[in-house]
């Protein structure tokens, strides 16, 4: 009896996995989900230039723009796909969470170079 309800289990589980990208709308999910991939990538290429110009300006205080062009480098859109696996919302999540990693490290340089600039004579 427990074996033949694992078995079930396991088979159930299999046939979600295979059928978890099919159904309606599929396709406009897996276009939305790209397109979210690159709004996200080119916002934060505008984030790393506007970090990159603040440092160059001020020349003080803590955070250099390497750790937000690392960020650029490591962004999800180069190596998730969302023609496999679960129809791009992993890609979808990931890369507004790196770009919210990405903005949230540009404030903190922001905030640390004005507190340096500040105590400056």
């Amino acid at each position: 009896m427990r074996v033949r309800k694992f078995c079930l289990g396991i088979c159930l589980g299999m046939t979600n996995t295979i059928l978890a990208c099919s159904g309606p709308n599929v396709q406009e999910d897996m276009i939305y989900a790209m397109a979210v991939g690159k709004v996200s990538i080119a916002v934060q290429a505008i984030v790393f230039i506007c970090s990159y110009r603040w440092y160059r300006s001020i020349r003080t205080g803590p955070g250099h723009p390497i750790v937000s062009l690392m960020m650029l480098a490591i962004h999800p859109v180069w190596y998730l796909n969302a023609y496999s696996g679960d129809c791009g919302m992993g890609l979808e999540m990931l890369s507004i969470g790196a770009l919210g990693l990405s903005i949230g490290l540009a404030i903190w340089q922001f905030e640390m170079t004005k507190k340096v600039k500040d105590k400056l004579p």
